[in-house]
């Protein structure tokens, strides 16, 4: 069951051999399917490490997609 729009969380996870743990808002839910979550609390160092990890995972995702990401 997705959590209530609204809910902080606590989000932990590896970027390559960096341990990352930040906030995160529930923005969206969709019972059945999940949910969408802003990560707030990372420093702009993080998103770019983070941003630059997801983007060697799908070199393919077109840039304008990028960007409205972030």
């Amino acid at each position: 069951m997705p959590l209530p729009i609204g809910t902080i969380l606590k989000v932990d996870f590896w970027i390559d051999q960096e341990h990352v743990s930040t906030s995160a808002t529930v923005r969206t839910r969709d019972p059945g399917v999940g949910m969408g979550i802003e990560i707030t609390g990372m420093t702009e160092e993080t998103k770019a490490r983070f941003q630059a990890y997801l983007d060697q995972m799908d070199p393919g995702l077109p840039a304008a997609n990028r960007a409205a990401a972030e």
